[in-house]
């Protein structure tokens, strides 16, 4: 955007400065910014949830082992006599 620029202008560029060509050249990469942004969000959300199930799957295999454990664990405690 510098080359622009016209010597001694106070830096800011309006649309006339920049013609119909530069207008939709800036038109068109805004507009690729915007899809690498929501491409770049689309990703975030799909991996968002691929962790969500991963952390589902976690809690269930968790709840398989413990389940048959704390059962196995009151089953033996139950013959023992309570300790004083």
């Amino acid at each position: 955007m510098s080359d622009l620029r016209r010597p001694g202008s106070d830096g800011e560029l309006d649309r006339a400065e920049l013609g119909e060509g530069g207008v939709t050249a800036i038109d068109k990469l805004i507009a690729g910014q915007d899809a690498a942004l929501f491409e770049v969000f689309e990703r975030n959300q799909q991996s968002q949830w691929i962790a969500s199930i991963v952390i589902a799957l976690t809690l269930v295999a968790s709840l398989f082992l413990i389940a048959p454990m704390s059962w196995v664990y009151l089953r033996h405690n139950a013959g023992l006599p309570q300790a004083l």
